[in-house]
């Protein structure tokens, strides 16, 4: 957000805005056209829109204005992917070994809050397994040979 007003900004020198308000000017933007479930998509096209056609440095209303355009328009209501929602991935795919001892961990938490087993069993249990990667660690690759780090 910010990097867009501030591309604005380069438009609209006469605004007087400098890069401290501009700071509080992108917080208070994002804030805004967050709770109008804006996309980045929507956003982009507000940003060229106003700049074409704002005189003054654009409002929120402004850009607003220039999405509720886009949304009416008969290209945005075409685009297949108008209903898509920015992809949000985890560093890795979880693997079956992965899902068993999650599986087993809530299992474990279960007869925690049941009382069938004391959170010192329960914390102990909750060991993963070495083979996990991603997040959880990578175990080390041994090379036939060689030790781990050397070539």
């Amino acid at each position: 957000m910010e990097t867009n007003l501030l591309s604005l900004l380069v438009h609209y020198p006469e605004s007087g805005i400098n890069g401290s308000a501009l700071s509080i000017l992108a917080e208070d933007y994002t804030d805004d056209l967050l709770s109008e479930y804006i996309s980045i998509r929507e956003f982009l096209h507000s940003v060229k829109m106003v700049r074409k056609r704002c005189l003054f440095f654009p409002k929120v209303k402004d850009f607003l204005d220039a999405i509720k355009e886009f949304r009416d328009s008969p290209k945005y209501l075409q685009a297949p992917d108008r209903f898509l929602l920015p992809e949000e991935t985890c560093e890795h795919d979880i693997t079956e070994e992965e899902r068993q001892h999650n599986m087993e961990m809530v299992e474990n938490i279960r007869k925690m809050l049941a009382g069938e087993m004391s959170m010192d069993d329960a914390i102990a249990a909750a060991e993963p397994p070495r083979e996990f990667s991603g997040r959880l660690g990578k175990p080390e690759q041994k090379e036939k040979g060689r030790e781990p780090g050397k070539r």
